[in-house]
């Protein structure tokens, strides 16, 4: 799963460099959510709907696209209109659920006006008003540095009774390129609607 990863990221750097975007600046959307509480570098979150576009990180053909190569086809045309579709961040990597790898589509996007993949790996998906506790952290999404802040989102969590609801999600803003100190990456677990 890791080497999936690395190499989706390494991918998402050169598409960065080569078209002249950068995730760093932050000059592209984020998916939208209302800030629930905040406290240092941890977050409760509320997204009140999520478009995504999904592909599997853990296929068994080695000469299989990689997520990010699958994903990125879609928002460049490979899709039943052949849309091109803003890139948005950040990308979501799901290792619990079949280990897939997620980017999240522009706001104005609805289920009804969002064209069909052609790949038929690559599936969309909304999710309805979604609560997550969240942490934010610097440097490489390697296990050793998520596992850690895995664990300190997991006490905050249980510090303030919440209640998890779900898998942790890794999400990604931006490319391995960028130094890791300037890194933005978090971890999301769902929680239920705080009371």
């Amino acid at each position: 799963m890791h080497t999936r990863i690395i190499s989706s990221l390494f991918l998402l750097s050169t598409l960065l460099l080569t078209t002249g975007c950068s995730l760093a600046k932050y000059t592209i959307e984020h998916a939208p959510f209302t800030l629930l509480e905040s406290e240092d570098n941890f977050e409760l979150r509320h997204y009140p709907e999520l478009l995504l576009v999904s592909a599997p990180m853990n296929s068994q053909d080695k000469n299989s696209e990689t997520p990010f190569r699958m994903l990125f086809a879609y928002i460049t045309g490979n899709n039943s209109d052949q849309l091109d579709i803003p890139m948005t961040a950040p990308v979501f990597m799901d290792p619990a659920r079949s280990e897939k790898m997620s980017f999240v589509l522009p706001a104005d996007f609805t289920l009804a006006t969002t064209p069909q993949p052609t790949n038929p790996d690559v599936t969309v998906e909304r999710i309805e008003n979604y609560h997550a506790a969240v942490i934010r952290f610097n440097g490489r999404l390697q296990p050793d540095n998520i596992a850690t802040h895995m664990d300190q989102l997991t006490q905050w969590i249980n510090d303030r009774n919440y209640q998890p609801a779900g898998n942790p999600i890794i999400a990604g803003y931006d490319p391995p390129s960028s130094l890791p100190a300037l890194r933005r990456n978090e971890v999301l677990i769902p929680v239920a609607k705080p009371q």
